[in-house]
């Protein structure tokens, strides 16, 4: 596993240095004044060692044969479009003037080098989620890490919206547009549409401080599918998803509109339940999910049977912080399944 976070961490440094090298050359190609440009250019190709450094740390670990496959393609396409790159950005050093279709040919050929990472990163994801379905501890840890280098992907995206620049004000429309888009990709799950763990947790700190304003309680519920591994191995990851999907839709179809239903990944879910009546509210509301989760799914005729596991943290005055209150939820989240899956567990401080 340690292995693996070590190619987690050198395959996102590169993706960083690849995003970098993108915007400074994009800045380089709006400024007049010679010496911050060359400031620019310096960063440029300070970021460009950093790749390299990073692709030696990760060939350096024990690579699988479908990482070694990209990796080759990764160093292809770098090794392809690296001396392009860098003859742009010395032409922009001894020019006052830069050409529109000479930076979209030099950003696009980023775009294809930064995919490659996408994918590398993809693979390694993949990996670190086996792992959490061996040992319970390992994915809390690596979860959060993981969540965290997807975010840096996510927001890493926004440079693509700078790839046709003529005028600066439609720069500005183009940045714009990209941002709002950007801020909806990184706070939502791809899958479902539902908000991520960033967006869960921003809405949870939100209760937190409604509750301690007003003196009320809330809730957190950790929500685990129970043997959902075996339909994707026996109906492929394909039907997987769509059945997410649907379980999806039924666990936001069955909340207040002033809750808030999201997915953590794989088949974790949570729900955030704002001021509460009474702190037993959580577990009616808990009991309800999981008697319409077990409920029969159907797709493509045919029929799978699946339950859910739900640990419950209240969230009151003395809730340290929304992280706290997710570790909680999913500790009694275990606690449910190892006494018989399908059913829920308050988490005890006690």
């Amino acid at each position: 596993m340690h292995n693996n976070d070590i190619q987690q961490n050198a395959a996102m440094d590169m993706r960083v240095s690849v995003r970098e090298r993108a915007i400074l050359l994009w800045q380089m190609t709006l400024l007049d004044d010679q010496i911050k440009r060359d400031a620019l250019y310096q960063r440029f190709y300070a970021h460009g060692s950093a790749f390299l450094k990073a692709r030696a740390q990760l060939l350096d670990t024990d690579l699988t044969p479908q990482e070694l496959e990209v990796i080759d393609r990764l160093n292809y396409e770098a090794a392809t479009r690296t001396s392009e790159l860098k003859s742009f950005a010395e032409k922009l050093m001894t020019s006052n003037h830069s050409s529109t279709a000479m930076l979209n040919t030099a950003l696009s050929d980023q775009i294809i080098v930064a995919n490659l990472l996408d994918k590398l990163i993809e693979m390694q994801r993949t990996q670190n989620e086996h792992y959490r379905e061996q040992s319970s501890q390992a994915q809390t840890q690596l979860f959060g890490r993981v969540l965290i280098y997807m975010v840096i992907i996510v927001v890493a995206g926004f440079v693509f919206a700078g790839y046709v620049i003529f005028t600066s004000a439609k720069q500005r429309r183009l940045l714009e547009a990209a941002n709002t888009e950007l801020q909806h990709v990184a706070t939502h799950d791809h899958l479902t549409g539902l908000p991520n763990r960033v967006y869960l947790t921003h809405q949870i700190e939100r209760v937190m401080s409604s509750v301690k304003r007003k003196n009320s309680v809330a809730a957190v519920l950790f929500i685990d599918l129970d043997n959902f591994k075996p339909v994707n191995d026996q109906h492929g990851h394909e039907m997987g998803d769509r059945c997410l999907t649907l379980l999806a839709a039924r666990i936001k179809d069955n909340v207040r509109g002033s809750d808030m239903a999201g997915r953590l990944g794989g088949d974790e879910f949570v729900v955030v339940l704002s001021e509460l009546d009474k702190a037993d509210q959580a577990e009616i509301v808990a009991q309800k999910l999981i008697n319409k989760l077990s409920e029969t799914v159907w797709i493509d005729d045919k029929e799978l049977h699946l339950s859910a596991s739900i640990g419950i943290s209240l969230i009151t005055r003395d809730t340290r912080s929304a992280e706290a209150a997710l570790t909680a939820a999913d500790k009694a989240m275990y606690i449910a399944k190892e006494t018989g899956k399908n059913q829920l567990c308050v988490f005890d401080a006690q």
